[in-house]
């Protein structure tokens, strides 16, 4: 069977359904092997190399080392309605501006100040629907019958 004619999902011939779930590739076997053996030596050998001013054995080590993420603390107002985004906005880009937060930190709080601000948009469209809704029911109840 041509590759160009199989389906997305299904690279084997019939009756050959590929390698077992959960089992391992060559490489991943070759490497928990080497690092059971001389994990113990390959890390010492990687932080003295960092430590030699390897920078790129450095940011490697940091990298694993420290966390992605951190927790920021900033005071946010009160988002009870959507106008007041604008204020939680402005928190968050004088943060930006004054480098208590980075500026990945800034999209990641824009996003769900957004976010809140569309559930309250979407919260209130439904409830002015529903008072639509029983307005015009009780003005079709009122309405006389046509006979």
């Amino acid at each position: 069977m041509d590759t160009e004619t199989r389906p997305r999902g299904r690279p084997f011939a019939r009756g050959n359904p590929g390698r077992r779930r959960g089992s391992r590739n060559k490489a991943t076997v070759l490497a928990a092997s080497l690092a059971k053996e001389q994990g113990e030596q390959m890390l010492a050998k990687a932080v003295e190399m960092a430590m030699g001013g390897n920078a790129q054995m450095m940011r490697f080590l940091l990298s694993r080392i420290l966390p992605k993420e951190r927790p920021v603390e900033l005071e946010f107002p009160r988002l009870d309605y959507a106008h007041d985004s604008v204020d939680a906005l402005a928190e968050i880009a004088e943060a930006v501006s004054s480098a208590r937060i980075s500026p990945r930190e800034a999209a990641d709080l824009s996003a769900i100040v957004s976010a809140f601000v569309r559930a309250i948009d979407i919260t209130d469209a439904q409830t002015e629907i529903d008072e639509l809704k029983s307005k015009l029911r009780s003005v079709l109840i009122t309405l006389p019958s046509e006979s």
